[in-house]
């Protein structure tokens, strides 16, 4: 099992994962994942890696998410 929690109808990991592997090209989430690390290693106090990624690409990262949880708020 995974350590993160997720809130009360928050979207499973394992979704997430399969959406984030459908939308991106190996090649685009090294890419992504360079300039992710490349800007957190420029802060004074840097994030985790999974919050850097949400913080720097939120349009990659989060939006997944927020249109699960959308949906299911309709």
């Amino acid at each position: 099992m995974g350590r993160h929690k997720v809130m009360l109808g928050g979207m499973p990991d394992t979704l997430y994962k399969m959406i984030l592997g459908k939308s991106l090209t190996i090649h685009e989430l090294r890419d992504v994942f360079r300039t992710i690390i490349q800007k957190n290693n420029e802060l004074t106090n840097p994030f985790t890696t999974r919050k850097a990624a949400e913080n720097f690409m939120p349009h990659i990262f989060l939006l997944p998410k927020d249109l699960y949880m959308t949906a299911l708020l309709k």
